[in-house]
């Protein structure tokens, strides 16, 4: 099964979405509230119940929906289950959006939240929430795709990929003079096909690294040339055709129904 994911074409700001935006806000001042009092200033906690509705709705509740992202791509890309392609981009959605939350749950519940880092550097085997501390900044880790700025060849050529060929020309779809400029449109045009090549590139070239070779690969002048003459073909016979074919309209000529 293919999925066709597109954007619900509706309405923002509706009475729900506003009922929403007060509810953030609301919390906003009991999060401020919290770290200008204290833990113990907005909350019933205590020494004998340190783990209250944080813990059990915040974290643990939303790592068991989040869950689920991992499940569905799991079966779909891995089991080959593709009958769950159409469900995998909102699953994966949900678990990224959960495991957020979770962290700031955590940030919001922990007493020292400025000493969130240190599981990552003082290991402590025996506790059970250096165990929690791992596992979530693992499957955040993994939920976003984070080695953008690492500097490696993959990543750079993927951020040129992002900015160049989907970024840029959404921005300029935007504006209607770009629109209606022939050059500008034949401009952002141009970025979103470099965009689509870059990102085949990207797939099979780039970021292809095979499991029994380590060196790297660099295309030598005559495959580069072969690759070109390809392209230059094409671009030959489709003007050809163009030319002493009936492909295209001429410009102003009108569309019969």
């Amino acid at each position: 099964m293919i999925a066709h994911p597109n954007p619900i074409r509706a309405p923002f700001w509706t009475p729900g979405v506003l009922v929403l935006a007060f509810l953030m806000g609301a919390g906003a001042i009991a999060v401020l509230a919290r770290f200008i009092g204290g833990i113990g200033y907005v909350t019933n906690l205590s020494t004998a119940r340190p783990w209250g509705i944080w813990i059990g709705v915040d974290v643990a509740s939303g790592v068991a929906l989040a869950a689920g992202g991992f499940t569905t791509a799991f079966l779909a890309h891995i089991l080959g289950k593709h009958y769950f392609e159409p469900v995998i981009r909102p699953a994966l959605l949900t678990a990224m959006l959960g495991y957020t939350f979770v962290v700031l749950g955590l940030i919001v519940d922990i007493g020292r939240s400025w000493a969130i880092w240190k599981p990552m550097v003082y290991w402590n085997p025996h506790s059970v929430l250096f165990e929690v501390a791992m596992c979530v900044m693992f499957y955040v880790n993994v939920l976003y795709y984070v080695y953008l700025l690492d500097g490696m060849s993959q990543t750079n050529s993927f951020l040129v990929e992002m900015i160049l060929g989907v970024i840029v020309p959404w921005i300029m779809l935007l504006s209607p003079k770009v629109r209606r400029s022939h050059r500008w449109l034949f401009t952002a045009c141009t970025l979103i096909v470099g965009g689509v090549l870059l990102n085949r590139i990207n797939v099979f070239v780039v970021g292809y690294r095979p499991p029994i070779s380590e060196n790297n690969y660099f295309p030598s002048i005559t495959e580069v040339l072969i690759t070109v003459g390809f392209i230059a073909g094409l671009m030959f016979l489709y003007r050809f055709f163009v030319t002493y074919l009936p492909v295209l309209n001429r410009p102003g000529q009108e569309v019969s129904t």
